[in-house]
């Protein structure tokens, strides 16, 4: 990465790095440290984020270019590449990208129609106009999208002739059958999903492009046929590659319209809601994480919900250093009843805001949470109830990172978040129409976080970030989530098989009861199937068998969900 750094440090004005390594190998890093060079990302694997926070940061700053590389190319003739673009006067209006690793090019400004984001150069008012990357695509696609939109902006794209970048795609290995070389990629089963699932949903959201499907169809078989003859694992990358597809094609038109980019309009006002008790360990870490949040002004509502540690002195300490920050303290009711009490001041919160948003105590939020969750939700209308939920990343003490909340993107639907809940609480953001929904039938056994679910996944529109975008502390205090290997998640299994008491359907039932005359017809009697599913296997089969279930999450976490639905565990 430092030749790839150095060959054009000299010809721009800042350089920002997008750190993806995990924290347990940054030891071994080598950081390039220069006064125009500027860290970020801390361990996110999102290209799409990365792009998007320099497009973001360079609008901020005043910047005119976006240059954007990959770690692993480099140039050999960057100043010739300035100047037959930024600096000539015959270079055509649009995106320029160079030569990759010597191919032809027989014009000085040759027209194409899908480049690679490495090496391209373009001007903010460009991006501006395309309006940034897609960050539902994490890596896969995230390139094809963009320069999509930039087509149907009318946008030109350029390749240079004799600017030369030389690009390294991964772990390539060369085999040669019947006397023709052929490249290997050797990219990991979830990369392979996404490419796949990413492919198809392109083909699916731009059905006028034709030369998607031909470019599709010319290479998938190929590509199986190769990773399943001369690559490790290959029957885990054969089956990511078909779990792509199929994912893909069950992607709903709805969720394909929404699988774009949005950019907050202004500055929005977040009220962030967070209920304590004893948490002076973790606390001061998470309240600064808040506090400290990109573009987004925020209001800190506590309620201490009667601690008997330092935490009330390091709420007191935080008020008394922000303004922004308001609190409580009163006899301990347990969170469900304090997060409702919450709710019910947050109605008559003192100042108008456009969004609120659920806090645990022990996480960490990563800068761009409460943005990130405003740019989604600004694009729906406010009338109707909305919730915004993301990924997350597991970490222990020390932060070092166990591993995602979500492997691969959860698909919510009404049998989902009945049967099980899947969206956390700490990652929740929602609106006012939630949240007057909520206050007027408050729940009285039920969870603050499945309250909200249910209400949004019913009455209103649900939307998640597969992008982690919050630490979700794992300690001796919080153990939800804590066993990360396959037989201790076993055991856990088998120990909530035999003490679950079916709380679940006791919540599901509060919430029918509670906006019954809310719900369509059709949802009532989604409801009743499943809060009588004890009383007949036809009911339980009715359930198993919904193709809205059948897509709601992986078939382990599907088999574990019809276990516990056949022995009324649910």
């Amino acid at each position: 990465m430092e030749r790839n750094v150095q060959a054009f440090i000299n010809h721009v004005d800042k350089v920002l790095i997008w750190e993806n390594t995990p924290s347990p190998d940054k030891s071994n890093y080598r950081f390039i440290e220069h006064e125009k060079v500027e860290y970020y990302g801390d361990g996110i694997n999102s290209i799409s984020r990365a792009l998007n926070y320099a497009w973001e940061y360079a609008n901020e700053y005043g910047f005119d270019y976006l240059l954007t590389m990959d770690q692993d190319s480099y140039f050999e003739n960057f100043d010739y590449y300035v100047n037959k673009t930024i600096l000539s006067p015959l270079a055509p209006e649009g995106i320029w990208t160079p030569q990759i690793n010597g191919e032809s090019v027989s014009e000085d400004y040759e027209e194409i129609e899908i480049p690679i984001t490495s090496g391209m150069l373009a001007s903010l008012k460009i991006v501006n106009t395309i309006g940034g990357w897609n960050e539902s695509y994490t890596i896969a696609s995230v390139d094809d999208e963009f320069f999509l939109m930039a087509h149907q902006c009318n946008i030109k794209k350029y390749k240079i002739k004799d600017a030369s970048l030389l690009q390294r795609f991964g772990a390539t290995q060369v085999v040669t059958i019947f006397g023709h070389k052929l490249e290997l990629r050797n990219y990991g089963p979830q990369r392979l999903y996404d490419i796949y699932r990413n492919n198809f949903i392109l083909i699916r959201k731009y059905p006028e492009i034709d030369y998607l499907r031909k470019n599709f169809f010319h290479y998938w078989l190929k590509a199986i046929i190769l990773v399943f003859l001369f690559e490790k694992q290959r029957f885990s990358k054969t089956a990511a590659i078909f779990k792509g597809i199929i994912s893909g094609l069950r992607c709903k038109n709805d969720e394909l319209r929404n699988l774009g980019i949005a950019r907050p309009k202004r500055e929005m006002d977040v009220l962030v809601l967070m209920s304590t008790y004893n948490g002076e360990l973790y606390l001061r870490k998470q309240l600064d994480s808040i506090l400290h949040q990109d573009k987004t002004k925020v209001h800190l509502l506590i309620r201490d919900d009667g601690s008997t540690d330092h935490t009330c002195d390091i709420l007191k300490e935080y008020a008394e250093k922000y303004p922004n920050v308001e609190w409580k303290t009163s006899r301990n009711v347990g969170f469900v009843r304090s997060f409702s009490i919450l709710v019910e001041k947050a109605l008559s919160y003192s100042e108008p805001v456009d969004f609120y948003a659920f806090s645990d105590q022990d996480d960490i939020w990563m800068p761009n949470k409460l943005k990130t969750a405003c740019r989604y939700l600004e694009e729906y209308d406010q009338k109707t109830p909305l919730l915004f939920s993301s990924n997350s990343l597991f970490v222990d003490d020390n932060m070092s990172v166990l591993g995602s909340f979500h492997k691969e993107a959860p698909h919510y639907t009404k049998q989902n978040v009945m049967i099980y809940p899947t969206e956390q609480g700490c990652s929740m953001v929602f609106n006012r129409s939630t949240l007057e929904l909520y206050s007027s039938n408050p729940p009285l056994n039920a969870w603050h976080d499945r309250w909200v679910c249910l209400i949004c996944n019913f009455l209103g529109k649900s939307v998640y970030c597969q992008t982690p975008l919050f630490y979700y502390r794992i300690h001796g205090g919080n153990m939800i989530g804590k066993k990360q290997k396959f037989w201790d998640r076993i055991v856990d299994d088998a120990k909530f098989f035999f003490t679950s008491d079916a709380k679940n359907s006791q919540m599901v039932e509060e919430f029918y009861q509670a906006f019954k005359p809310h719900l369509s017809e059709e949802d009532r009697e989604l409801l009743n199937v499943f809060l009588h599913y004890k009383d007949s296997f036809r009911n339980k089969w009715k359930i198993v068998i919904s193709p809205e279930y059948q897509r709601a999450s992986s078939w382990q976490e599907r088999m574990r969900k019809s276990v516990l639905l056949l022995f009324n565990k649910i």
